[in-house]
């Protein structure tokens, strides 16, 4: 998908919080992301990888942040790009 106007890329991590079964959590997450059309998403071992246009992009984000808050606490990093990784 190439980079541009309305497309982005962005690789984010999640950090679960207060839980010894992180490992759980970050996969049940993961596995919810199929199912956004457009989307690419390369899920790696430290991080995973999404593109898309930019409302794919924030809609898929918004997803991983309120399931992850359904579970607990956490922290959620991010790089976004609309050059990088496009």
């Amino acid at each position: 998908m190439p980079a541009g106007k309305n497309k982005l890329a962005c690789q984010f991590s999640l950090y679960p919080l207060g839980t010894r079964e992180y490992g759980k959590f970050i996969r049940e997450i993961i596995a919810d992301l199929d199912g956004f059309e457009g989307m690419d998403v390369e899920v790696g071992p430290m991080s995973t990888m999404i593109r898309g246009s930019q409302e794919a992009v924030w809609e898929l984000l918004k997803k991983v942040s309120n399931k992850a808050g359904q579970r607990g606490e956490f922290v959620l990093t991010l790089t976004v790009s609309n050059v990088c990784g496009g």
